[in-house]
């Protein structure tokens, strides 16, 4: 009676793990140690706009981006010949099925076999396209405002609450 309850439990515990794979937020992929994937979960394929058969079995340099392709054959290879782990956390550009660039943020180990020899690569994605465009806009006011700042014959300057100069125009500096 007891052999019948393990194999449940088994079956129970990798329905679990199945479940939590395909419906994790983030694009969750394994690949093989030369870059093919072998899964994908749904939050990977609508990051990049392809339907699961049409990345599973493919080559990551198909949706790699031309400038983040080497750098990824070089953690490949890494993941091959040394089984490095960590493998290091990076940020890269995929291209979706629409062409458009997706930033995302790849977190990656390296899964074993039972001798200890690497088989595959389990790796996370998070999207960073929304947080980029928002910095990218921050940085275009903050040199608008620069701008605006430095036109300003006058001195002017702003203090923080310890009243520290923090910002200051042109017209500030020539008064000293």
């Amino acid at each position: 009676m007891g052999a019948a309850v393990l194999p449940e439990k088994a079956r129970l515990g990798f329905d679990l793990i199945r479940e939590a794979f395909d419906q994790s937020a983030l694009g969750l992929v394994i690949i093989t140690l030369d870059g093919t994937f072998v899964e994908v979960n749904q939050a990977f394929c609508a990051l990049l706009g392809y339907k699961r058969e049409e990345i599973e079995g493919s080559h990551h340099t198909r949706f790699t981006h031309a400038e983040a392709a080497a750098r990824d054959e070089e953690h490949l290879r890494d993941a091959r010949e040394s089984g490095a782990l960590p493998m290091p956390v990076v940020d890269k550009r995929f291209v979706r099925a629409n062409g458009q660039d997706v930033w995302v943020r790849r977190s990656a180990a390296v899964l074993r076999d039972a001798e200890g020899k690497p088989r595959y690569i389990v790796g996370a994605f998070l999207d960073l396209t929304e947080q980029r465009r928002a910095a990218h806009e921050l940085e275009q006011q903050m040199h608008f405002t620069r701008a605006m700042l430095d036109a300003i014959p006058s001195p002017v300057f702003f203090k923080d609450r310890e009243g520290r100069y923090g910002l200051y125009n042109r017209a500030w500096d020539d008064l000293w």
